[in-house]
């Protein structure tokens, strides 16, 4: 689980990325963030963890939290993977079955780190839609 004073950090960091924040004035934000998320959340209950993106997904079962957990160390490898793909294909784009296939990584996994890069405005919806294997409408995802 992630600490106040971690979450504090990332939040601070998301904002930091979209504003110009002095080094000064990210660290008072962070230890108000912290002091403040504190005063909701006491220690001795856990603290929902803001970098797995499918934690609403896993629904407390155990087994899914922990392979959630064991599987953090491939996430920014994997990220990087997809968003290559993504890159390579210019405007074309790909949707998640697509990045799958051609990656041999399985689709929730791809959709998973789709999810946290869409987040963190790595890469966007272009606002068109690709069909899938099951005649579906997947939208095309494109780099920023």
């Amino acid at each position: 689980m992630t600490s106040a004073e971690q979450i504090s950090e990332r939040i601070v960091g998301f904002l930091g990325r979209r504003t110009m924040l002095s080094t000064g004035t990210r660290k008072e934000l962070a230890d108000l963030v912290a002091q403040e998320f504190s005063a909701v959340a006491p220690r001795e209950q856990p603290v929902l963890d803001f970098s797995d993106i499918t934690a609403s997904k896993h629904n407390g079962n155990r087994q899914s939290l922990k392979a959630a957990r064991e599987g953090e160390s491939r996430r920014p490898n994997q990220r990087k993977r997809i968003w290559l793909y993504i890159h390579e294909q210019g405007g074309q784009g790909a949707t998640v079955e697509e990045i799958s296939k051609a990656l041999s990584i399985r689709y929730t996994t791809v959709s998973a780190r789709c999810s946290e890069m869409k987040r963190d405005l790595l890469i966007k919806e272009s606002g068109r839609t690709r069909q899938t294997d099951t005649q579906s409408d997947a939208d095309v995802l494109v780099t920023m």
